[in-house]
Formats: structure tokens, sequence, C-alpha cells
């Protein structure tokens, strides 16, 4: 359900000057599709004024455009509606729902959604989004919008699974669910729609940052504050696409190598990957390097190797990072 919030822009604000006709439009679809289905749901409607959201999102955007903008919105905000209750604390039956809007998105989209998909009004007007957002779209780009409407979908399938089994993600894993769930990517497929372009699939799949960062000289101020003269320090990486681990120092090459070699092992783009975040093979990698490395204190510092140093190795960056650093003695 839309929340209201107070947020400061340091620019003026721009509405579509089709807002008006958008609301009108808006309404009618909702009503054709059977997503109004009284007076109280029609007050509900109203007052979330999707319509108006829309407008000051694609300000550029008119006519069939900005609606589909609407509808698209106005379709994933009653979709996650039903999940505020009781159902979304099953996530068995909230699978299966998923499920069967995701199969919609395999369908053929040159082709007429087969009719033992379309057994709901949202699922009509899904398929009716579905369509318009593919439709006139390189095959690369339909299917990229398709694969975000999935992540979408199974994003309430996991939300589901931590309400039922208490499970509390860390900040990383709230924000990246967040970000599904949100309907973030498919607002990116819609942005490019409502303003006719397309994004080539070089500019899309730019590659993440993969780097290794030396933080030895941190971790010795760690040390050094700490005052324990003989002990053991551990440096962990809250993080599941970082990890910590030790290395060479003298000859960046090194590093280099390393980075490629784990990417010839776990590449970027395999196509066997099921995980819909798109960054699997940063969840391997940082498994295979792992999340802690401990080394000895003695004398009030570390005990490195004389080529040694502690690296954190980002795998699916730029993204702010925070470690822990533990001196034990």
């Amino acid at each position: 359900m839309p929340q209201d919030a107070a947020i400061q822009c340091p620019f003026p604000s721009r509405a579509s000057p089709d807002l008006d006709g958008a609301r009108t439009r808006s309404l009618a679809w909702t009503r054709r599709y059977g997503l109004i289905t009284g007076p109280e749901t029609e007050s509900t409607y109203r007052a979330w004024d999707i319509a108006a959201l829309t407008a000051h999102w694609v300000p550029l955007a008119r006519g069939p455009e900005l609606d589909l903008a609407v509808a698209a919105v106005l379709w994933a905000a009653i979709f996650d509606d039903q999940f505020d209750g009781v159902l979304g604390t099953q996530p068995d039956q909230v699978e299966k729902i998923c499920a069967r809007f995701a199969a919609i998105t395999r369908s053929d989209p040159t082709s007429p959604v087969p009719g033992s998909l379309l057994t709901s009004p949202l699922a009509r007007a899904f398929a009716d989004v579905r369509g318009r957002m593919t439709a006139g779209a390189s095959p690369y780009r339909a299917e990229r919008t398709n694969e975000h409407l999935r992540w979408f979908l199974g994003a309430y399938v996991d939300e589901s699974k931590n309400r039922a089994f208490r499970g509390v993600p860390n900040r990383e894993q709230y924000m990246e669910l967040r970000r599904r769930s949100g309907f973030v990517y498919a607002m990116v497929d819609l942005i490019e729609r409502s303003y006719g372009f397309e994004l080539s699939r070089r500019t899309y799949e730019l590659l993440p940052i993969q780097q290794m960062v030396d933080i030895t000289a941190r971790v010795r101020a760690e040390v050094k504050s700490s005052g324990v003269q003989n002990g053991l320090c551990t440096i962990f990486a809250p993080h599941t696409t970082g990890a910590i681990t030790l290395n060479e120092n003298t000859d960046p090459d090194v590093q280099t190598d390393i980075l490629n070699a784990l990417e010839r092992a776990v590449p970027q783009k395999g196509k066997y990957y099921k995980h819909e975040e798109g960054n699997a093979h940063a969840h391997a990698k940082a498994a295979l390097v792992g999340s802690s490395e401990t080394v000895p204190v003695q004398g009030g510092k570390l005990q490195l190797g004389s080529w040694q140093a502690i690296y954190f190795c980002e795998f699916d960056g730029p993204r702010n990072r925070k470690l822990t650093v533990a001196v034990l003695g």
C-alpha cells in the first residue's frame, strides 16, 4: 500500500500535464479489469492517487505511455496489499500465487496469454501490463522486463519466509529484498518505455566493481588502540558478497590474478544461476574466500609475513561496507 512520506527535494516539483486525463483513464482501466468492486475499493483507489505519484515520477510522459506506468504501479500496489495480513505469513500459499503470475511472464509475448493463467482480475490486469511493457521491445529488453517482474514476484516469497520463520536479514540482505519487492527494477523498464528509449545490453549489464582493498593499516590501528600486547586479532566481514583474505602486498598483479582466477571459476554471467538478484557469482566467490581471518598479535603488533597484507575482497561493488575487528588478549 502506498505510504505518505515528507521528502525535501532541492528542485521544483514537476508533473505530467496529462495528470487529470491519466486519473480518468486509470479509473476506467481498474473498472474494466474488475480491480474496483464497489464504493469502498473505489474510495481506496482515489485516496492512493497513483496517477499523481506516477505523473511526478515520469513528468514528460503522457497518453498511453503515462497510462502504462500508472497501471503498472497501481497493479503492484494492489498485488502487494494482499500480503499485509495472514496470507503474508504462509510461504507455501504465497509461492503458489507468485508462481501463477510468474508463468504469465514466461508465456510467448507475441501471442495471447493462455486463458488457464488468467484466473483472476489481478492476473488479467497483470497480463495486460506485462503485454504493454514488452510490446515492440527488442527480445533482450522483453526478456529483461519479464525477468524483473519475476524478481518482484519472488521477493514476496522471500518476505513471507522471513515472517513465517522469523528470519531477520542484515542490512545488505534487507535492501536487496526491498529493491525487488519495491518494484525498483521494473520501474527502470517503465522509464525506458515511458520516454521511448532502450538501454543497450552493454550499458545495462556493466559489470560490478570487483577489487581487493588493502585494509592492513586500518587493522594495525585497531590493534594499537586496543592496548593488547599478546593475543589474536580477528577481522570479520558481515556481508554475503564480500570476503576477507591474506595475500601478497608488493605486486598488484597478484590481486589482479586472484580476481581473474575467481572470475574464471565463477563467472559473473553464468546462465545456470537461480538467484534472482543477478549477483549469484558474488555470493559464491565470498563463500570460497571466506568471511574472516585471524592473525596472531605479539608485542602489540600483527604477526604478518613479510609479504602479507589483509584484504577486503569486494565482489559486488560499489557498496558501503563495514568490517568488524576484534582484538583478544
